[in-house]
Order: structure tokens, then sequence, then C-alpha cells
């Protein structure tokens, strides 16, 4: 895959869309740019997450509210297979004996289909895993 200043562009700005949403509280924009890869053709169009695949991301947002945000790192590979690494920071920290840990990552997948990039979740325990209602 041949890459340029575009692609990289492209790809920060919908990550930025994406997690502006989630700051704002608007879960539903948010869970509506998701595209979902399937499992075993990994050169499948990416597709729009279901009702079900929507509610359950919706549940997961709104468990998880964010105060900021951050994204630590790009990586390209390959059209299907990229990585944006966001360091979400979920309260602020006013006291400094305040031991409750208030920073995780989410990882993203970016994927490229003719010529248009799509957003997908990547799992950082469990590599990539579609979206159902019953996934922790």
């Amino acid at each position: 895959m041949v890459l340029s200043q575009k692609d990289t562009i492209q790809v920060l700005d919908l990550t930025n869309q994406f997690m502006t949403a989630v700051k704002e509280q608007r879960y539903a924009d948010a869970a509506m740019m998701l595209h979902e890869m399937k499992a075993d053709d990994p050169f499948a169009q990416p597709e729009l997450l279901d009702n079900e695949q929507l509610k359950s991301v919706l549940q997961r947002l709104k468990a998880f509210p964010i105060y900021d945000y951050t994204i630590s790192d790009c990586i390209f590979k390959e059209a299907f297979d990229n990585e944006v690494r966001c360091k979400v920071v979920l309260f602020p920290k006013t006291d400094k004996e305040d031991m409750r840990p208030n920073v995780t990552t989410w990882y993203f997948k970016p994927v490229r289909y003719l010529g248009e990039w799509k957003l997908c979740f990547r799992s950082s325990a469990q590599g990539d895993r579609t979206f159902h209602s019953s996934a922790q």
C-alpha cells in the first residue's frame, strides 16, 4: 500500500471526529462512524454496525464518558492492518493522593477500502474482534 501525507491526515481527522463526538457525549454520532471487518475475510468491504452492535457500542461509550484524549500513536502497515492508539483520560485528577487509575488506551483499526478510510475498533487484548452485545 502506498501512503501519502493525505492518508495520515484523513485517518487522524476521522479519529479526532470520533473521539470529539464521544468527549461531547454525542455517542450516537460516534457509534455511527464505526465499521466492522469480517473476521473470516479481511479483504471484504468494512460494514456499518447493525442495530444490535450499535446498541452494544452505545452502552459501552456511555459507561465510560471521557474527560480528554490524545492520539498517542499511528501505525500504518497495509490497507487492512493499521492502528491508531488514543490515550483516554476518564476524569481529571485534582488530588495527588488519589490513586485511582484515570487513563486507559483505546485502539482503532483504520481500514482503507476503495480509497476511502473507515474506522474500526481493535481489541488490545484479543486482536480484532466483532461487536457483539455479549462482548465484555
